[in-house]
C-alpha cells in the first residue's frame, strides 16, 4: 500500500492485488486527535472497487476537515478475501495548519517586529533630549605652585 495526503482531508492510497482472485477490499481509515482519542472515521472502497489478480488501483477518501490545528494520526484498516479474513493495515502521522490560522500568526509577527522597531527608533531619537548629565567640573588648585609664590615675597 502505498498512501499520501494530497489535499485539504483528502487520502489516496494504491492497493495491489499480489494474490490468484479477484478481491474487493473494505475497511475504514480512522483518524485520531494528538492526545489519542478518535477524531472520525472514513469509510475505505464505497464504490466497491474490484482488484484482478495483479492489479494496482489509487483509491480515495475524503475528510472534511473541521478548521482544526495540530498533529494526527490516520490508520488504515483493510479486509478482503470471502469473509474478510485477511487483512493489510498502514499509519501515517499528518499536520494540519488551516492557511487562516498561518496567516494570522505572520500578521501577528510583523506587527509585533514593527511596534518593537518604532519603539527602538523612538529610544535613539530622544537619547540626547531630557538627560541629567552626571559629569562634574572640579576645579584643581595647585597647593605647591600657590605656596611657592607666597615664600619668595
Amino acid at each position: 500500500i502505498e498512501k499520501k495526503v494530497l489535499k485539504k482531508g483528502e487520502f489516496e492510497y494504491e492497493i495491489e492485488n499480489s494474490g490468484n482472485r479477484d478481491i474487493v477490499p473494505k475497511g475504514e481509515i480512522r483518524i485520531f486527535d494528538r492526545r489519542g482519542a478518535e477524531v472520525t472515521t472514513l469509510p475505505v472502497n464505497q464504490s466497491k472497487v474490484s482488484l484482478e489478480p495483479e492489479d494496482l488501483k489509487q483509491l480515495a477518501s475524503i475528510w472534511n476537515v473541521v478548521k482544526s490545528l495540530g498533529r494526527y494520526k490516520a490508520t488504515l484498516n483493510l479486509y478482503y478475501g470471502e469473509h474478510g479474513q485477511a487483512s493489510v493495515q498502514d499509519t501515517i502521522f499528518l499536520w494540519i495548519m488551516p492557511w487562516q490560522y498561518i496567516f494570522g500568526f505572520v500578521f501577528i509577527f510583523i506587527i509585533f517586529t514593527l511596534i518593537l522597531i518604532m519603539i527602538m527608533q523612538r529610544g535613539m531619537r530622544h537619547e540626547g533630549r531630557g538627560q541629567v548629565s552626571t559629569t562634574r567640573r572640579i576645579k584643581v588648585i595647585d597647593i605647591r605652585s600657590h605656596h611657592d609664590a607666597s615664600e619668595s615675597r
